[in-house]
């Protein structure tokens, strides 16, 4: 909404199942028809110190910095500092505002600590700087503070930007068809084996991509058949994704021949 700010701040790992190796990426979401003036501090024993100072578009993600297991701890403490404004047209007044958080550094190697969020496709551990226009745990402001930092460091190369893209509400039940004829132009020469590995491979290609869309309803149509299919698929939701539960999709829509799954 058009006077209204909504800032973000991202930690995404380059890979979610090796938490204790991976790298870190850090990006700041502006969600907002403003330009940010704004720092990214972390605090240690000595004090506050700049990881980023810079600017940052409307409607802009851009990213921070890049880090490994040996600069976790150092985050114990961070702070966003801004200041909002437009650019050749009249807006709202925002105030200088500096958002600090204390981070439980251990959720860096806990993979619930990751979730789907409305900017990212990658899991991310997200944290709302300003929600609606109101800052979340808001710190004194120090506009010295802020003119310090931004002097303080300046990036050497252009930082990672891109449009700030909200995913829709996924709340739509996804379909998934199952039957060999629609999954595959031609059957001939696949023994029977054959088709029903192609066929669960389809649904651990969909059960992965949606397996962290807590509350996601996922229709697998199988028809009814012998059975071997829906046990099949069954057995591969029980024994592999611990987070799912089944049942028999509605008949009214579907008849015998669906089974629901839903992602907890």
């Amino acid at each position: 909404e058009g006077e209204k700010l909504n800032i973000a701040l991202a930690y995404i790992p380059d890979e979610s199942k090796h938490l204790n190796t991976t790298r870190f990426s850090c990006y700041l979401v502006n969600d907002s028809n403003y330009y940010l003036y704004f720092s990214y501090l972390s605090r240690d024993d000595e004090g506050w110190r700049t990881r980023y100072a810079g600017m940052v578009e409307p409607n802009i993600q851009v990213m921070l910095e890049e880090f490994g297991q040996e600069d976790v701890n150092s985050l114990e403490r961070i702070c966003i500092q801004y200041i909002a404004f437009k650019k050749d047209k009249h807006f709202s007044l925002k105030s200088p505002v500096a958002v600090e958080y204390r981070l439980d550094t251990t959720k860096f190697y806990k993979l619930h600590t990751f979730r789907e969020s409305l900017y990212f496709d990658e899991p991310s551990w997200t944290l709302d700087i300003v929600k609606n226009d109101m800052p979340v745990r808001p710190a004194v402001f120090d506009a010295s503070d802020l003119e310090r930092a931004m002097k303080m460091k300046k990036s050497a190369d252009i930082p990672l930007r891109k449009p700030v893209v909200k995913h829709a509400e996924k709340t739509a039940i996804v379909e998934v068809e199952l039957h060999a004829s629609a999954l595959l132009d031609t059957t001939a020469g696949l023994t029977s084996s054959e088709i029903l590995d192609y066929q669960l491979g389809k649904v651990r290609e969909t059960l992965d991509q949606y397996r962290h869309a807590k509350g996601r309803k996922i229709v697998f149509i199988h028809g009814k058949g012998e059975g071997v299919l829906r046990n099949a698929l069954l057995k591969e939701i029980r024994d592999k994704y611990k987070n799912c539960s089944c049942q028999d999709a509605s008949f009214r829509e579907y008849g015998f021949g669906a089974t629901m799954v839903t992602v907890h």
